[in-house]
């Protein structure tokens, strides 16, 4: 700082050899070069290339394949079973390769399938999701452990988390989450077991970061089409074989009895994997017996001709031959409502809940398709009415935003006379749905206008909709009301020609 009156100096030229601008500066770290070099020893061993691991995945990769050239509907997220073919497709690949089963394991002493189901995946992102975790942790087993204890993990949590599942969800499934979780656990063990040992650099890694991925996974975990229970399976059984077995860096080799059992169970292991293998190629020979092909053409020739009486044609004969299968029968049910046929329709899906709670629990839609059954094959019967609004309000508890479960409340209230509410329950829907899904929605707008006594409103959004959804559903319904009410023409009988025959 200088003050105004104070005489300034003349400046100096710096001495000579002097450097006038700073040496850079040195990152700071906390670690020795002793333990810098011990860090990237650990991690030129741990980070080597992993063939047994790599191997694993090809033959995930190897086994989705097979699947799509065998007739496994391809997709990016998650397989289309938006039509019977496609679901018909899963069902019978499904079966017939190995997915989880209760009944084909318990009552049938399928437990190939513990090991099969882990071989199959559902989409592209399913198989590619498992292969990258796997490759992220199970090169961590492998190379940390060792190739003897990546084994043992791998098949022997694939085994328990399928049997997990089985036991605590007992849904059809497949993928290797419960294998790869089984290598999450295994990393997890062995950094809690080794802690000391690890060099100071990398002890977090096997710490703290790896619970923030078990936190991940667990949350993952919630989700409705993932399978729980299979996930925790897998998990705990890495967790227990990585804390009991020795890592190949931190342990002497095992001599005597302790090698011998090791190499005898993964022997065993991979025996069994082996097995399954040799049983699902057994198996892909006679897919016909569980799902014929022709009938898989014939019903998607159908499918594309819209021909619904030949698609309940072949869904009948299907639900007859195949009577202990939940999804055969629920597709048959679907095609039932397809054909309109809603008695019929109600009747099934009453049998499919009777039969199997659990399944028909976890179909998102189920109480609300029941309930439109119901709506439309008794809607002059009050205690019908009354049910199908309690099945529709449970679905809609889930979903408050579903378009169809708003459209189904709609109707169900205008059944049961409560107009102004199915007048505000309809507009909630067609606010939320898009032009295409309308068609239904239009007409029941008629018929509660008409049962509000908006006589010309009635007959005015009438014509719009005639416009705009010829063949949308519950035409017939607001036409008829409107012919009651003296606000349409009949139609006029066209006179048969001389000698021609009479209607």
């Amino acid at each position: 700082m200088t003050f105004l009156n104070e005489p300034s100096l003349p400046e100096q030229p710096p001495p000579h050899g002097f450097r006038t601008t700073h040496a850079p500066l040195r990152r700071w770290n906390p670690n020795t070069d002793q333990e810098r070099r011990e860090a990237r020893a650990f991690l030129a061993e741990l980070l080597s290339f992993p063939y047994l691991c790599a191997g694993t995945i090809a033959l995930l990769i190897w086994c989705y394949v097979v699947q799509l050239f065998l007739g496994w509907p391809f997709a990016a997220l998650f397989p289309s079973s938006s039509d019977l073919v496609s679901q018909l497709s899963i069902l019978r690949l499904g079966e017939g390769l190995g997915w989880l089963s209760t009944e084909a394991v318990f009552d049938q002493g399928q437990y190939w399938r513990l090991l099969s189901s882990t071989l199959l995946h559902a989409s592209v992102a399913h198989v590619f999701g498992n292969s990258w975790m796997l490759y992220l942790f199970g090169r961590n087993v492998e190379n940390g452990i060792g190739r003897t204890a990546f084994v043992v993990i791998y098949i022997g949590a694939g085994a328990v988390g399928a049997l997990f599942s089985l036991l605590l969800v007992g849904h059809e499934s497949l993928g290797a989450s419960g294998a790869v979780l089984g290598m999450l656990g295994a990393t997890l063990s062995f950094g809690r077991r080794y802690r000391s040992s690890i060099p100071r650099a990398l002890r977090d890694y096997f710490g703290i970061e790896m619970w923030a991925v078990v936190v991940l996974v667990a949350l993952l975990s919630l989700l409705p089409m993932v399978d729980w229970a299979g996930h925790l399976g897998g998990f705990l059984w890495g967790c227990l074989v990585g804390a009991l077995w020795p890592s190949r860096l931190y342990s002497a080799p095992a001599q005597g009895g302790s090698g011998f059992f090791r190499i005898v169970l993964a022997g065993l292991c991979v025996l069994a994997l082996g097995v399954s293998l040799g049983v699902m190629g057994q198996r892909t020979y006679s897919l016909d017996d569980k799902l014929p092909d022709e009938e898989l053409r014939a019903l998607q020739y159908a499918v594309e001709e819209e021909g619904v009486e030949r698609q309940l044609e072949i869904a009948s004969r299907l639900a007859q031959t195949y009577q202990d299968h939940a999804w055969v029968q629920v597709i048959y049910a679907s095609t039932l409502m397809s054909a309109e046929r809603w008695s019929e329709a109600a009747e099934r899906m009453r049998h499919l809940e009777e039969a199997w709670p659990e399944y028909v629990a976890a179909e998102p839609y189920f109480d609300n398709d029941l309930a439109w059954a119901l709506f439309r094959a008794h809607p002059d019967d009050p205690d019908a009415v009354s049910e199908g609004l309690k099945r529709v309000r449970r679905n809609l508890a889930k979903d408050r935003g579903n378009h169809a479960m708003q459209n189904t409340l709609a109707y169900g209230l205008y059944l049961d006379g409560q107009w102004p509410q199915a007048e505000a329950a309809l507009a909630e829907a067609m606010a939320a749905a898009s032009s295409a899904e309308l068609g239904s929605d239009v007409y029941l707008d008629v018929m509660i206008q008409l049962a509000l006594d908006r006589e010309q409103k009635a007959l005015e959004r009438f014509h719009r909709a005639l416009e705009s959804f010829p063949e949308g559903e519950l035409r017939g319904e607001a036409e008829e009301q409107l012919l009651g009410a003296g606000l349409l023409e009949p139609p006029a009988t066209v006179a048969p020609a001389p000698g021609g025959p009479r209607p």
